[in-house]
């Protein structure tokens, strides 16, 4: 009798046992993830940029009233025109709207009209802000009219250093060119992939405008212009800051809404909008597909955290879930070294500038922007090198402070190799990513 019992007591053991295990080999790790608590400033600057992008909508919609327009929404119901009908010019309503070659007058007209949104804009800028983080996929959603709230603000700055630009108000306009840098930097601070690259389209706005007012600033201006560009990049996230927030926005995203479709095809069609990929992921389970996508965050997260020319290429996986985000970070990665080298060779040439005033000349050579000018000469993000330059019409002139013969150039091209990596002398490839050629930037030429 004692030998049976004692047989039931170790039969019941091992039933316990082995139940454990078969537990544990259905555990579900994706179910006790939780991400980390993201600490809010306080106050949040955030809450000016909100008003900011209200006050821009009333104004916006009182424009178009004052224009004898239908609201926005009574608009997009109506039919398209008869292709007869001659389009009309639209009203320049907002900055980077309806007319390509804006006059004086309609940009002041806009300036004056959005007055209060620069000065909320400003006042938010000048704060600390933190969007708040994604831990849903309603919090997707509702991030995506601010993304589009932030490239709109972009255009205004963009807008009136035009207008500035043209009534001769240099610092102005660089420092309106410098702040969409700056609302690039708050809206990055969000780290996830689409608020990074919101952040690269506000920086690539503010960019294009400043490369073209560098030449027409004096020494003062200059060095004003690089330190506040220097600040506003220094704030804006790194890919590999970026890369991090995203895979606690992909991990997130995949336990709300891939997960529970796995395994239901129409389900993960609808999740994905993409039937193809539906299909290619018949038969994939949450349980494979979970460890796989932490491996990749984790790897994608490292490599990113490395200068472009240092990162080694990941494999994308045979599991299509994960599989399909691997293409779409590394595109993300070119664009982000891409404009992290067009703003270094901005920072670059307003230094130069700030040289050429003090000197008469362009410097023959980056170096001797350091110390002066310059801690260091701008790292290129496509080579384990400095940047680039090439100078021409070489010149020599009488330096007013260190009473020396300095040789410098008339001409000079500042670059960085750009993403094939090989020297191309300077020859642009303006915004081709897959060209052959260089990222260049010209101060001098005609």
């Amino acid at each position: 009798m004692r030998t049976r019992i004692c047989a039931a007591v170790v039969l019941a053991v091992v039933l316990s046992t082995c139940l454990g295990i078969a537990q544990e080999d259905t555990a579900k790790p994706w179910e006790t993830w939780r991400p980390p608590a993201v600490e809010m400033p306080d106050p949040n600057a955030w809450e000016i940029y909100l008003l900011a992008f209200e006050l821009e909508e009333h104004i916006y919609e009182r424009l178009r009233e004052e224009a004898g327009l239908p609201p926005r929404q009574e608009e997009a119901d109506r039919p398209p025109e008869p292709m007869a009908v001659a389009p009309q010019q639209p009203p320049l309503l907002r900055f980077g709207w309806g007319h390509e070659e804006p006059t004086v007058e309609e940009l002041q007209r806009l300036a004056d009209a959005y007055d209060p949104v620069f000065a909320a804009l400003e006042a938010a800028m000048a704060g600390e802000a933190q969007p708040p983080p994604i831990r849903s996929l309603a919090d997707t959603e509702e991030a995506f009219p601010h993304f589009a709230h932030f490239r709109e603000a972009a255009r205004m700055f963009s807008g009136r250093a035009l207008l500035h630009r043209r009534e001769e108000r240099s610092l102005e306009a660089a420092l309106d060119c410098i702040a969409c840098v700056r609302l690039g930097a708050d809206v990055g601070q969000q780290r996830s992939l689409i608020a990074g690259l919101v952040q690269v389209a506000c920086q690539a706005i503010g960019e294009a405008r400043l490369r073209e007012d560098i030449s027409t600033l004096d020494g003062r201006e200059a060095r004003i212009a690089l330190n506040a560009l220097q600040r506003a990049m220094a704030d804006a996230a790194g890919f590999g800051e970026i890369m991090a927030g995203e895979a606690i926005v992909g991990k997130t995203l995949f336990i709300e809404t891939i997960a529970p479709a796995l395994g239901d095809e129409a389900r993960l069609a609808q999740v994905y909008g993409d039937e193809k990929l539906a299909r290619e992921a018949r038969g994939v389970t949450a349980q494979e597909t979970w460890p796989l996508m932490v491996e990749v965050f984790e790897r994608r997260t490292e490599q990113a955290r490395k200068p472009y020319w240092a990162r080694e290429a990941i494999e994308a996986p045979e599991n299509p879930i994960v599989g399909r985000s691997v293409s779409a970070l590394e595109r993300a990665g070119g664009k982000f070294a891409y404009m992290q080298a067009r703003l270094r060779l901005a920072v670059a040439g307003l230094a130069a500038q700030a040289f050429r005033a003090d000197a008469g000349v362009y410097p023959a050579t980056l170096d001797a922007l350091v110390p002066d000018y310059l801690q260091e000469v701008p790292r290129d993000p496509f080579a384990d090198a400095p940047m680039r330059s090439i100078a021409r019409d070489p010149v020599s002139r009488a330096h007013p402070a260190a009473g020396r013969e300095p040789t410098g150039a008339g001409v000079l091209t500042i670059y960085s190799v750009g993403p094939d990596g090989d020297d191309d002398g300077g020859a642009d490839i303006g915004h081709d990513l897959d060209a052959d050629g260089d990222i260049a930037l010209v101060l001098g030429a005609d």
